[in-house]
């Protein structure tokens, strides 16, 4: 399998209006397709350990079943973000339908923790011209990254691989808070910071 961890600058030429670079502090982390127990546990106390505040992209099923998770994801001072409620790719599903999975878990957070979610990031990366028209009805700001780890395969090299290759002051790097990459999550999350450290580069938190 082919692996492209940095998107072609021909994409975010095009796309100007997504977030593909950090335009906070530093290097941003961040983690989708959660909340899952026990996995998540395991990332907020690792952040906990660096000092690390990360932005989580939620799953609205997801959500809806742990919400406790979530409580704690927000308590520990990380940001959430909107992953749709069923992880479907954006792609494949009618605008109207996109609009029902973006609009479901900006209501659940509304209703649940008084707050609007203000980042958005497409399952599986995949988007077209009617997701932005969606994304901005919901008056969300779609995130990419400039650094997919490939972590989902559950391979310590390739993460490794991404880091040293393509990590950059700016970069928004994508980790998996899944069963995919459960066994390798603690050594991704260390690796990045030892990294960063030894390049001295900072990892920060995301644009207002």
């Amino acid at each position: 399998m082919m692996h492209v961890y940095r998107p072609p600058v021909l994409v975010r030429k095009i796309f100007p209006g997504i977030v593909w670079e950090n335009r906070g502090n530093g290097i941003l982390l961040t983690f989708d397709d959660g909340p899952v127990p026990g996995i998540t546990e395991t990332i907020l106390e690792r952040l906990d350990k660096h000092g690390i505040k990360a932005l989580f992209f939620v799953v609205g099923e997801q959500a809806r079943k742990y919400p406790e998770l979530c409580s704690e994801i927000l308590r520990a001072g990380h940001t959430i973000g909107n992953h749709t409620e069923h992880h479907k790719r954006m792609t494949r599903i009618s605008s109207q339908e996109g609009l029902q999975e973006i609009q479901s878990v900006q209501d659940f957070f509304t209703k649940e923790f008084s707050m609007a979610l203000t980042w958005f990031r497409p399952p599986h990366g995949r988007f077209n011209r009617s997701t932005l028209k969606t994304v901005e009805q919901v008056s969300l700001k779609m995130m990419m990254w400039t650094l997919l780890t490939y972590d989902f395969e559950n391979n310590e090299t390739t993460v490794l691989h991404s880091y040293d290759k393509y990590l950059r002051k700016d970069s928004i790097v994508v980790l998996h808070n899944s069963i995919k990459s459960e066994k390798i999550i603690v050594r991704s999350i260390d690796a990045l910071v030892e990294r960063a450290t030894a390049a001295g580069l900072t990892i920060g938190s995301p644009a207002a």
